[in-house]
């Protein structure tokens, strides 16, 4: 008697052990890991949406996609250079600017807002924005809009480009010579302009 006793509640633990084990491997997923899961998602999304609307392949309407990459303005013919080792990459010369067109230029950035090594193009800027708005840059900004040597230092821009520092201070150079905005222009050219060995 006692020994079945001791089966019976021997069994009985036994039957209430797996029965929680069971219960544990049937347990509902954590809410908390639910959110979380849901939050990576959306981050993810988000983060691919936003990738591709930097690429220029999302319009704007969510979830539409262009196929094919915006058009770019063809240059004229007359004002274009091709950039050396390039043949995606153009150059439009600038027009020399007439006094009425010189007066509505931007001021340029204040030159002690920019890094060290920038402060004396920048303080060539101020003084001398219409001696930079005559001249073209040949970093290749007029991708982004600059029209003239000007432009880069109306932003950050020129801080961070060698080219846009070496001919504003060699612009300065040659205007402290007395040299004229136009002849100033034609050695900026000669100077910097890539010829690609032609």
């Amino acid at each position: 008697m006692l020994t079945q006793k001791l089966r019976q509640e021997s069994s009985e633990s036994y039957n209430f052990r797996m029965k929680k084990e069971e219960k544990k491997r049937e347990a509902p997923v954590s809410p908390l890991a639910l959110i979380a899961g849901a939050l990576v998602l959306i981050a993810l999304i988000t983060f691919a949406f936003l990738q591709n609307k930097e690429r220029g392949l999302v319009t704007a309407a969510p979830g539409s996609v262009k196929t094919e990459p915006p058009a770019e303005p063809a240059p004229e013919p007359e004002q274009s250079v091709e950039a050396p080792n390039s043949s995606t990459a153009e150059f439009r010369m600038p027009p020399f600017l007439l006094p009425e067109q010189l007066a509505a230029l931007q001021p340029t950035k204040d030159p002690m807002t920019v890094n060290p090594g920038a402060m004396t193009a920048y303080q060539v800027a101020k003084q001398k924005p219409a001696l930079l708005a005559q001249l073209p840059c040949f970093c290749y900004c007029d991708r982004y809009g600059h029209a003239s040597l000007h432009d880069c230092y109306v932003s950050d821009h020129a801080q961070s480009c060698d080219i846009c520092l070496k001919e504003a201070l060699e612009a300065d150079q040659l205007d402290k010579q007395g040299m004229p905005a136009n002849q100033i222009r034609d050695v900026i050219v000669a100077q910097f302009h890539p010829h690609d060995g032609k």
